[in-house]
């Protein structure tokens, strides 16, 4: 029997494009919105979003994902998306 695997890549740069489009947006004043997660409002939601690809990217380089915060915090509200598309660059070249 032959498995097959199919490289998750290409998919995984289509939905953090598509995210990124969908935080670009994102205004300031929806940032104290409501989401479906009790836990999360917008902002928080932003910074767990963040913290996805930072996780990703400590993963791709062997480290402990544990070692990143569940929500990145360390950055303005108006910096969400820049915030995004740099964790997105850090992390392509672990993979």
């Amino acid at each position: 029997m032959t498995t097959q695997t199919t490289d998750p890549r290409p998919l995984y740069r289509e939905a953090l494009a598509w995210t990124a489009g969908l935080i670009d947006q994102v205004r300031e004043d929806q940032l104290a919105a409501s989401t479906p997660c009790a836990d999360f409002d917008v902002r928080t939601l932003l910074g767990h979003l963040v913290a996805t690809v930072e996780r990703a990217r400590v993963i791709g380089e062997g480290g402990d994902p544990s070692t990143i915060p569940l929500v990145v915090t360390d950055f303005s509200d108006g910096d969400y998306a820049a915030a995004y598309r740099s964790a997105i660059e850090r992390m392509w070249p672990a993979w």
